[in-house]
C-alpha cells in the first residue's frame, strides 16, 4: 500500500474520532483495520574503502667505521758488542827425526791462548830477596826457582818439558819497581840483549829447560822501597802457548 494513502487514512480516522467523542451514543465498533504491508528493506550501503597503510620511513644510512690506528714503529735493536779476539794458537812441535820405524817426534803443547804469571819480590839490604818472592807463574810454562839467598841478583825458571830447541818458548817480560816518590816505574827496557857485564838479561840453556834472569839488582832496578803489599819488584811474564 502506498505510504501516502496510509497516512491520509490515519488522519481521517483521527478526525472522525475527534468528532464522535462528543456524541452521547457510542457507535458500533469498527472492525480492526488490516495491518499494512511491511515496507521494502533498503539496499545495503557501499562498504567504505580501507584507509591506505602508513608508509614506512626509509632506513637511515649506516655510519662509517673509524680507520684502524697506525702500528707504532718497532723499537731499535740493541747493538751487540764486537766479539773479542781469539787467543793465539800455540806452536806445533816439530816432527822428530825419521828413523827406520819412521816414528813421529813429540808434539808441542796444545794451543790455549795467552797466559800471564807474575813474580813479586820484596827488597833486601843490597838487592832483592828472591827466597821470599811469591810466584803465580803458569805451570804450563815452567817453575820458579827462587834459590836460598836473601840478597841475590839472579833466579831461574825451569821450563815445561814440551819446550825443545825446535819448540822454543814464546814469552814477554815486563817489570815494575816501586818508588816511594814516583810510584810504580816500568822497567821493561832493562831486559834485553847482553850489552856488557852488569847488564840485566835472560838466557836459555842448550836443552831449553832453564831460563836464567841475570843481574836483577838495585843498580839496574834502582828503586828499593816496598809498597803496601810488601814488594819492591814485580816481574810479569806473558806466555803464548
Amino acid at each position: 500500500m502506498d505510504q501516502s494513502l496510509l497516512l491520509n487514512l490515519n488522519v481521517s480516522q483521527q478526525a472522525l474520532y475527534n468528532t464522535l467523542k462528543y456524541q452521547v451514543s457510542t457507535g458500533s465498533q469498527c472492525p480492526a483495520g488490516t495491518a499494512g504491508s511491511t515496507g521494502f528493506t533498503g539496499a545495503t550501503g557501499f562498504t567504505g574503502q580501507n584507509g591506505s597503510s602508513s608508509l614506512t620511513g626509509s632506513t637511515g644510512s649506516t655510519g662509517f667505521t673509524g680507520f684502524t690506528g697506525f702500528t707504532g714503529a718497532q723499537g731499535g735493536t740493541v747493538n751487540t758488542g764486537p766479539t773479542g779476539f781469539t787467543g793465539f794458537t800455540g806452536f806445533t812441535g816439530a816432527n822428530g827425526s825419521a828413523t827406520l820405524t819412521g816414528s813421529t817426534g813429540t808434539t808441542g803443547p796444545a794451543g790455549s791462548g795467552v797466559t800471564l804469571g807474575s813474580i813479586r819480590v820484596p827488597a833486601s839490604t843490597a838487592n832483592f830477596n828472591f827466597s821470599a818472592a811469591v810466584s803465580t807463574l803458569p805451570s804450563s810454562f815452567g817453575t820458579f826457582n827462587p834459590g836460598t839467598s836473601t840478597d841475590a841478583i839472579t833466579f831461574t825458571i825451569t821450563l815445561n818439558v814440551a819446550y825443545t830447541p825446535t819448540n822454543l818458548p814464546v814469552y814477554m817480560v815486563t817489570a815494575y819497581v816501586y818508588s816511594a816518590t814516583a810510584g810504580y816505574v816500568n822497567c821493561q827496557r832493562q831486559f834485553g840483549t847482553q850489552s856488557g857485564v852488569g847488564s840485566a838479561y835472560i838466557t836459555t840453556n842448550s836443552s831449553v829447560r832453564t831460563l836464567t834472569f841475570n843481574y836483577i839488582n838495585k843498580t839496574n832496578f834502582p828503586y828499593t822501597a816496598n809498597d803496601a803489599n810488601g814488594y819492591a819488584l814485580y816481574i810479569y811474564i806473558q806466555v803464548l802457548n
